[in-house]
């Protein structure tokens, strides 16, 4: 007979990934946060390996495993409706063109407003304008995506202020004193914590 290893009693668990014996998975913690989990397949031991994760909306939490004792996470604080509202024809924030003026050209319909694509349940449409005004808000420096590393045998934590790819592959960093990752240190890529600044620490 199966047994069971864990059970969610929030029923969030996603992100299932097998790496060198270990099953890395983001459940529920609580009502209210998620967590990294590493199970341990041999021994059927179940770690908690991050723990404070914002719950309710697993798109706002990814993680990779590094190695079967690291992980990386990214935290993106989601776009909110005021912030749509606030940016709708903000000049050059897609195609060179206001949400509002490349929507009404996709659409063939002069005007197009943001209620207009909420009402109408353009889903698509939505998504990709918070994509682009997530991009725009990075660039802006606002307080919008965060990166974090933790080693679970030395102790080693990182953590990056600011992380967004481009649609070219490059990789922007911004690090925690508000410097940004210097262009020969591009081919890190993703990898932000084999970084010469964190480095030095």
């Amino acid at each position: 007979m199966p047994e069971a290893l864990y059970t969610d009693s929030f029923s969030r668990i996603s992100q299932p990934a097998y790496f060198e014996n270990c099953l890395f998975f983001l459940a529920g913690v609580d009502e209210n946060t998620d967590g990294i989990y590493r199970l341990y397949v041999p021994e059927n031991r179940l770690d908690l390996l991050v723990k404070d994760l914002p719950a309710g909306d697993t798109g706002s939490v990814t993680f990779s495993i590094v190695s079967n004792v690291a992980v990386a996470w990214t935290v993106t604080r989601q776009i909110t409706q005021e912030e749509m509202e606030t940016y709708w024809e903000t000049p050059d924030l897609m195609g060179g063109k206001s949400p509002q003026g490349f929507f009404s050209y996709v659409l063939s319909q002069p005007d197009v407003t943001l209620a207009y694509l909420e009402e109408n349940k353009y889903t698509e449409e939505l998504s990709q304008y918070r994509t682009a005004l997530k991009r725009y808000l990075y660039d802006q420096d606002t307080d919008v995506i965060h990166r974090y590393y933790r080693n679970f045998l030395t102790g080693e934590e990182r953590e990056c202020s600011g992380c967004y790819t481009y649609e070219a592959g490059v990789v922007s960093v911004v690090y925690p004193d508000g410097t940004r990752r210097p262009v020969e240190e591009n081919s890190n890529g993703e990898l932000w914590w084999l970084d010469s600044y964190y480095q030095k620490k």
